[in-house]
């Protein structure tokens, strides 16, 4: 009977390896996570997939010690498709054309506005390819001439956390709105 019990066990473990050959505590490594991009993947994206181009410009290319008139590539992403209503756009400028073409910073752009549709938060991070916090740029208040730029320590503990904010949304989808 001990035998007849036993070679059933056996039988019914080998039927089972045969159907999912992963011995059981392998089982959660094979689950696929939730797939993370990369900060590579997304500065890849933006420059083969972006559906816009934009060039720096004025003060902010100014104030995040861009060239003026340097191109970038961008995605965009509006303030209906995340959860604290902020229009998004992550964009990737460019050395120009003729030394290459080749991604030279990340700038990630975000901005609140209020009921009527203007604008009461405007944050720019200029980021390196590594994912370096090189200049923070944050004007509070209406887009008019009295509003004036803040430049935040880009390595105080508020710049760091906007700035893992904002890639938590581009890499990994965190605040975005569920269809």
């Amino acid at each position: 009977m001990r035998t007849a019990l036993s070679l059933a066990v056996l039988t019914l473990a080998a039927v089972t390896w045969a159907q999912d050959p992963q011995p059981p505590k392998d089982r959660r490594r094979s689950v696929p996570a939730q797939a993370e991009a990369s900060l590579a993947d997304l500065v890849r994206d933006i420059v083969t997939a972006g559906p816009g181009e934009t060039v720096a410009e004025g003060e902010t290319a100014r104030d995040l010690d861009l060239r003026p008139g340097a191109l970038a590539r961008y995605l965009s992403s509006p303030a209906a498709q995340a959860e604290d209503g902020r229009s998004r756009r992550a964009l990737v400028f460019m050395e120009p054309v003729g030394r290459g073409g080749k991604p030279l910073a990340l700038v990630l752009f975000a901005r609140k506005d209020d009921a009527k549709g203007k604008a009461v938060e405007r944050l720019w991070l200029k980021l390196d390819l590594d994912g370096r916090l090189l200049k923070v740029r944050r004007v509070a208040g209406p887009a008019d001439k009295k509003a004036k730029p803040a430049f935040p320590d880009p390595k105080s503990k508020q710049s760091l956390e906007l700035r893992q904010r904002e890639l938590d949304f581009w890499l990994k989808g965190v605040g975005h709105r569920r269809k």
